[in-house]
């Protein structure tokens, strides 16, 4: 396998009662999902391997129906564990998501670093990798991990990529040191 594709999961619908990680998916979603499909079928992807979340599954299960592929979940490859965190304004989230880039190391919201997610998130990564050596993979996941993963590859502002990602979106890495295509740095730098 030469590279691996990450999927940041549909749009969600916010629900102040519960946890982000319950959230369930936007209306919408499913023709969001047909259009990402689209540039995703040149890919050739045989397995969909997707976070826990409900909101990551049932976009690899969308997904799926139209690439005709596999789908599975594992642990590990949820978000950045913010449980037990405050549902937040538009603003506070906006600037908490800046310092947790800008913090790894610090606690700014929920039970794990964003040092800690990118660990947890990279080490199953590459244990996929590893068990899948003839499939051609899509990981289905989330933004803030995707984010942490490319700018410590490829040397740019995870906050500003993790804003440019829509959901759905995909990102192309090559293997085995998660090197973004020459269009995808392109898109990471404007």
């Amino acid at each position: 396998m030469s590279e691996i594709v990450l999927i940041r999961h549909a749009k969600t619908t916010p629900d102040p009662s519960s946890s982000a990680k319950d959230w369930s998916l936007a209306v919408g979603a499913e023709e969001a999902c047909m259009a990402l499909a689209e540039r995703l079928e040149p890919l050739q992807l045989t397995k969909l391997i997707s976070s826990v979340e409900p909101k990551a599954h049932n976009t690899a299960k969308l997904l799926a129906t139209k690439l005709d592929c596999s789908v599975s979940q594992a642990e590990n490859l949820h978000e950045q564990d913010r449980s037990g965190a405050p549902f937040l304004s538009e603003a506070a989230f906006q600037n908490n998501m800046r310092q947790n880039f800008e913090h790894p190391n610090e606690l700014i919201w929920g039970k794990e670093t964003t040092a800690e997610a990118l660990s947890r998130f990279t080490t199953t990564l590459k244990q996929l990798v590893d068990e899948h050596p003839n499939e051609k993979l899509g990981i289905v996941t989330h933004g803030t991990v995707i984010s942490l993963l490319v700018a410590k590859y490829n040397f740019i502002d995870g906050y500003d990529f993790w804003q440019k990602l829509k959901m759905p979106d995909m990102v192309r890495l090559s293997l085995p040191f998660y090197q973004l295509s020459a269009s995808e740095q392109m898109f990471a730098a404007a």
